[in-house]
């Protein structure tokens, strides 16, 4: 598990996770999975569920090194921002 989405991939479905986290609505799951996060005061009964399910490796160490990863859109527009920067510096 290296990322956010690698972790919801885990449930049935982003709305499953979604039920599991007792979220209102459903498509909170599938925000969560296009935004590649996983808001912290979530994180809780997110390993809670995922103990429950039998889903194994969850930890908020898990959680806190997904997070900390770009997700794909994120890391390139890192890179351009510091392309951007190196040149701004020259």
């Amino acid at each position: 598990m290296k990322t956010v989405h690698d972790i919801i991939a885990l449930w049935p479905s982003a709305s499953e996770l979604a039920r599991d986290l007792g979220l209102k609505r459903e498509s909170h799951g599938t925000v969560m999975k296009a935004r590649g996060s996983i808001p912290v005061v979530h994180w809780p009964r997110l390993i809670s569920a995922a103990k429950k399910r039998g889903i194994k490796g969850i930890t908020y160490e898990v959680l806190v090194n997904a997070h900390a990863r770009p997700s794909c859109g994120e890391g390139a527009s890192l890179e351009r921002q510091s392309a951007s920067s190196k040149k701004e510096a020259a």
